[in-house]
């Protein structure tokens, strides 16, 4: 797997940009095949976005409060570390998804050293191996468990998450899923399937969509956006009729921005605004 430093930027997003948040796709290539991810559709590609192009993106939007690091699975990055700290030297969020999937220990060890200044989120679908496997196509739970653990007993609790996303398929899950994080002793933040980009799962019906909202306020759970609020974004709200509440998808107003793992930045309907 090679890395990548070419990295393009729209005419409007050069110079003075006022992101706030920059959604970073760091690497294509991920263990796990899973039923909501683009990457199930078609061949899997294996980019490797390099720090040099990492780098280029986050001084190109100079109004930065978090940048995250996504994919894939972010941790198969060799150079994710040197990203983390730029953040860090920068004053900059770090926000971290992982898979639990791969462990490295240098990450570890460069969130233990920098305090509170980042966040960890773990997409864990299934609290079950039988329902994990179903979902990823990879029966690895057993490892991902383990895992989880040991980042709680290394880095604490207070910036680690546990994040789901909800469709039809693993619906019935859910109820064990928010079992599982209290047992954790985890924040879990909930969010609902959106086909932006692919996927072969299933959408929730409105119906369904309105009784997983009541779930994750009775159990204290995020929902897509602040804790308390049933917020998300306008996919949501054409679809299902959903209000939204202030404060909910970052990418509306154009407060937010996303690259792949080229390096190019990307556009969706859920990040547009309006």
């Amino acid at each position: 797997m090679g890395s990548t430093s070419a990295c393009t930027f729209p005419a409007a997003e050069a110079g003075a940009s006022k992101a706030r948040r920059a959604t970073v796709d760091i690497t294509d290539f991920c263990p796990n095949r899973c039923i909501i991810c683009s990457r199930t559709d078609a061949k899997p590609l294996m980019r490797m976005l390099g720090f040099p192009a990492f780098e280029k993106i986050i001084r190109s939007h100079p109004s930065l409060e978090s940048a995250a690091m996504e994919g894939g699975e972010p941790w198969c990055n060799p150079d994710i570390v040197k990203m983390i700290n730029l953040c860090f030297a920068r004053g900059i969020m770090a926000d971290i998804s992982t898979s639990a999937t791969v462990w490295r220990e240098d990450v570890v060890q460069a969130l233990a050293a920098n305090g509170g200044k980042w966040r960890l989120q773990v997409h864990i679908p299934s609290a079950d191996a039988a329902g994990y496997e179903k979902f990823t196509g990879n029966n690895a739970w057993d490892a991902v468990l383990a895992n989880v653990q040991h980042l709680a007993e290394r880095l604490g609790r207070e910036s680690l998450w546990l994040r789901t996303t909800i469709c039809a398929e693993n619906l019935g899950g859910l109820k064990g899923i928010v079992e599982l994080s209290e047992k954790l002793g985890l924040k879990l933040g909930i969010a609902p399937y959106i086909p932006v980009g692919g996927g072969n799962a299933t959408v929730l019906a409105p119906g369904k969509i309105d009784s997983v909202l009541v779930y994750a306020a009775a159990y204290g759970a995020d929902f897509f956006g602040a804790k308390g609020k049933f917020t998300g974004c306008p996919v949501l709200s054409a679809s299902y009729g959903i209000t939204l509440q202030q404060g909910g998808c970052p990418g509306l107003n154009g407060t937010s921005i996303h690259y792949d793992a080229g390096g190019n930045a990307r556009t969706c309907e859920y990040m547009r605004g309006n």
